[in-house]
């Protein structure tokens, strides 16, 4: 289990570290200061790339990190993701049935809970 892990971890990284270098390519070439918020945020949440990592490697890059925008991205996320989460719970709204409805699922033979 241990094995598997550290080479699930191994290949995150090998992938984090070729979308950074790419990224950082890029920014380089049209000139740019360094990582906005955003793509920071997409290291971290679709490459599992940690944020001190994106630091660290930015600043021997010779470029920043927009932290404020990648917490603003992090914010973003976690409210989209408590909607999905809310949505798919009925966000605790009841059900009501009418006298109809409730009829019909009598003649269907649904016990009443």
């Amino acid at each position: 289990v241990i094995a598997d892990e550290e080479a699930a971890f191994s290949s995150m990284l090998s992938r984090g570290i070729k979308e950074f270098n790419s990224r950082a390519e890029a920014i380089k070439q049209t000139g740019g200061g360094g990582f906005d918020g955003a793509s920071a945020f997409f290291l971290y949440d679709s490459m599992g790339f940690p944020l001190d990592l994106t630091e660290l490697m930015a600043r021997e890059a010779g470029l920043a990190v927009d932290v404020s925008g990648f917490q603003a991205a992090m914010e973003e996320q976690k409210a989209r993701s408590a909607a999905a989460a809310a949505a798919s719970k009925g966000d605790g709204a009841l059900l009501t049935l009418g006298p109809e409805q409730t009829a019909r699922l009598a003649d269907e033979g649904v016990a009443f809970t």
